[in-house]
């Protein structure tokens, strides 16, 4: 559904498949930032507040890593009558490119101001401990992206720039 249709109730939907656009119709964009994101094809079980469940399909426009997986929830606008959804990431801040780079940002600066206010002395990030943790994690968002690639839900293209991120910052904050 292309938007035609007024959405009338609020809803969560659950995503049943979520696959990166391909083809003709398929559209990436990249902000003045180099932050992009790329379409993507949902289907969702549709749970309008005070109506009936029912399953539609629609698409969004996500980051190629911060796309939803299968069983995510997602809070919705929807039309149960024309079984027409539009999802509403306003508010979520796993989707919502404004919200979870704020939250980095939070993080960073607190980061900062945590390292500022030890002791000299104190260990610092890098030492063999801290690295340890960030190649678990990283390895573990590795994991992620090749099923992601090997799901259909990524391009090569993204799939290497984000590896070279991870790579790249081994050893690194």
């Amino acid at each position: 559904m292309l938007g035609l249709h007024k959405m009338t109730h609020d809803g969560t939907a659950k995503v049943v498949s979520c696959q990166l656009r391909v083809g003709m119709l398929a559209m990436t964009s990249t902000n003045s930032h180099g932050a992009s994101t790329s379409t993507f094809d949902l289907i969702l079980d549709v749970f309008p507040d005070g109506g009936q469940p029912f399953r539609a399909e629609t698409h969004h426009q996500f980051s190629a890593v911060r796309a939803p997986d299968v069983g995510d929830s997602l809070k919705v606008r929807c039309n149960p009558e024309k079984h027409a959804v539009k999802i509403d990431i306003s508010d979520d801040e796993r989707f919502n490119p404004k919200i979870f780079r704020a939250e980095n940002k939070r993080k960073r600066e607190e980061e900062h101001d945590r390292l500022m206010n030890a002791a000299p002395g104190s260990p610092v990030p890098g030492d063999a401990a801290d690295i340890e943790a960030r190649i678990r994690d990283r390895e573990a968002t590795l994991k992620e992206l090749d099923e992601r690639l090997e799901r259909g839900d990524i391009s090569d293209e993204t799939y290497n720039a984000e590896v070279d991120k991870l790579i790249g910052g081994i050893g690194h904050t």
